[in-house]
């Protein structure tokens, strides 16, 4: 499967499991998070991603693949493997993330024990 088809099943993946939320719940989960020092664990620097709805997570992941494998070859996975893989690599992260992110929106108690199983039980 090529990085395309890739992300298009990703987004497809995304828009089967959206929630329904409002800039209240998106605003709160985000200061929470942002107490608590919560970055997605990527290799590819995300900027808003705590605020992001469904069409800003689409857009990223268009913009991951569209990268220049220059701007990908500094990172260290990258040596290991090829840029593509990277990508594709940044981008199941990222989906998954945003689809926890979705759930700690809609409060859902599961999902907010795995964070603080991360961040706050070490």
């Amino acid at each position: 499967m090529n990085l395309q088809e890739y992300v298009e099943n990703k987004k497809s993946e995304l828009n089967r499991s959206t929630h329904f939320t409002t800039d209240d719940a998106i605003e709160s989960t985000a200061r929470d998070l942002e107490k608590m020092g919560y970055e997605p664990p990527v290799f590819l620097p995300v900027k808003g991603f705590l605020r992001f709805r469904v069409k800003d997570i689409h857009n990223e992941l268009d913009r991951i693949a569209a990268l220049d494998p220059k701007e990908v070859e500094g990172i260290k996975l990258a040596r290991e493997t090829s840029p593509e893989e990277v990508k594709k690599r940044d981008i199941d992260i990222l989906t998954s993330q945003f689809l926890l992110l979705e759930r700690l929106r809609a409060g859902e108690p599961e999902a907010w024990d795995e964070i603080h199983e991360l961040y706050e039980d070490d």
